[in-house]
């Protein structure tokens, strides 16, 4: 956090929403950070690592949802390896207002890119689709 201010004082001048990251092993002092500086959503992590559409086991999550809410953060977007529907339901009974899920499209795209662009469209269509049912809980 300590580098963030020119970088959140120039998304601000040019209204842009400055995202900031919720790591799970956050404790109280970052989250009252994050709460504070950050704006239009708070990207939470479902677990430590690197990004991917993997399905290794998302900590729980539920208890960084209510500090975050209790310090008045921006909205908690649950992602890092969420690609499934029942990963999404999971995120949003948390307490999660929602959940990324970047590598998931870009997996698509990429074993689709040989394809038609209709064949792509298809599939991305079913997937977002499929995820966004299942934020419906």
């Amino acid at each position: 956090m300590k580098n963030q201010p020119p970088f959140r004082q120039a998304a601000l001048r040019h209204n842009i929403a400055p995202i900031f990251i919720c790591p799970p092993n956050a404790d109280d002092d970052l989250l009252r950070q994050i709460a504070s500086y950050g704006r239009g959503y708070t990207y939470l992590l479902s677990r430590s690592g690197v990004t991917g559409a993997e399905n290794r086991g998302a900590l729980p999550l539920h208890h960084l949802i209510e500090k975050l809410k209790e310090y008045h953060a921006a909205p908690a977007l649950q992602g890092f390896g969420i690609s499934s529907p029942v990963q999404v339901s999971a995120a949003v009974r948390a307490g999660a207002a929602g959940a990324i899920s970047g590598s998931a499209i870009v997996n698509i795209i990429e074993k689709n890119h040989d394809t038609s662009p209709a064949q792509m469209l298809a599939e991305l269509k079913s997937f977002v689709y499929a995820m966004k049912a299942a934020s419906r809980v």
